[in-house]
């Protein structure tokens, strides 16, 4: 498992610290107050002898304020700024001589290397390192520079791209063996095509990176898709096996047969066919489509669920799959973690120091 926190490595010399709180255990409480018992001149003279009796309060007292104080070390070293070099983050299954090849010429053959997944051997956790970088680039010198090595697939955003520190490099390693590019044409019908686009650039993010797509604005025989953004009645001229577009004002006719589709769940969209197409509405009032990240790739999964091969659903009782949304891992914070310590065992460590005083 990793217990790697993110800290600074300068907490490390705060630790002697921790010997405070056994020192003023250990010291003597001399008591300035002497009263003399009339029974005490009947006793026959003495030297004083102090005897140190320890309790296990006083021992779990001073464990407490020990774990205390190495909190208190632990947050404040989560708060240093500006204390990473040059750094390289690798990805999985990187062919090591490519790996040394860009080593070797970006000249990070000394930069400390960072393994990075989604699962926990990894020293960053996170399957969207682009925009945990961004989120830790506080952490980078000002001078730092950083460089990414993935291979194609790896390396996942939105169409809004983060903004990262200024001497970053991304270098990605090609698939041996490239799948065949998908070209798909798009007939668009809309009074923001540059949102549609948008949507369509995720795709190729969300996929393998071999999708083409072809904007067209009438269809032909090769039209994959109708795009009727539009609130203007659809054009009977226009043929396509597969329909994106808002529920008419009118009723549906009873050629339109709805489908159970629960791959699209959240999206808002509905399932209908009609005769050999398959149509997708929504009820969105306003402008569409209105998404995020995971909504991109919920949608970019259906649709390509949508045209594979399958059993025509309005004569069977099949269900589809229901598409598995995850939810990308993210490192877990440390600042909240060390905080809410930091109360749990300051108050335990005033509820015994208040039952060691009675």
């Amino acid at each position: 498992m990793n217990f790697n926190l993110g800290l600074s490595p300068a907490w490390w010399l705060l630790l002697p610290l921790l010997i405070l709180p056994i020192w003023w255990l250990r010291q003597r409480r001399e008591t300035l107050v002497r009263k003399t018992l009339a029974t005490a001149k009947f006793l026959s003279p003495a030297k004083p002898q102090l005897v140190r009796v320890w309790r296990w309060r006083e021992w779990l007292l001073m464990l407490l304020r020990c774990l205390l104080l190495l909190m208190v070390i632990a947050y404040l070293a989560s708060l240093f700024i500006a204390w990473r070099g040059d750094t390289v983050l690798v990805g999985d299954d990187l062919d090591p001589v490519w790996l040394q090849q860009q080593l070797k010429e970006t000249g990070m053959q000394n930069a400390k290397q960072r393994r990075f997944c989604a699962r926990t051997e990894c020293d960053v956790q996170s399957s969207r390192l682009l925009y945990w970088l961004a989120e830790h680039q506080k952490d980078w010198q000002a001078d730092a520079r950083v460089l990414i090595l993935a291979r194609a697939g790896q390396l996942a955003w939105s169409a809004e791209s983060p903004q990262l520190l200024p001497k970053t490099q991304i270098r990605v390693q090609d698939h041996p063996f490239k799948a065949p590019v998908r070209t798909h044409y798009i007939a668009l019908r809309s009074d923001h095509p540059e949102v549609w686009q948008s949507l369509f650039r995720a795709f190729s993010v969300a996929g393998d990176g071999q999708d083409r797509y072809v904007w067209q604005q009438q269809t032909d025989a090769k039209t994959d898709l109708i795009i009727w953004d539009s609130n203007e009645p659809a054009s009977s001229n226009w043929q396509a096996p597969y329909w994106w577009m808002k529920r008419p004002a009118q009723e549906l006719s009873k050629d339109w047969i709805v489908q159970n589709n629960p791959a699209l769940a959240g999206l808002a969209l509905h399932q209908y066919q009609r005769g050999k197409v398959r149509y997708w509405l929504t009820e969105q009032a306003g402008q569409w489509p209105m998404y995020k990240l995971e909504d991109t790739k919920q949608w970019y999964r259906a649709w390509q669920q949508s045209r594979a091969p399958q059993v025509d659903l309005i004569y069977t009782s099949m269900q589809l799959p229901r598409v598995q949304v995850n939810q990308p891992s993210q490192q877990e914070n440390t600042r909240q973690l060390l905080l809410l310590c930091l109360l749990v065992i300051f108050a335990l460590e005033r509820m015994l120091s208040h039952v060691k005083r009675l």
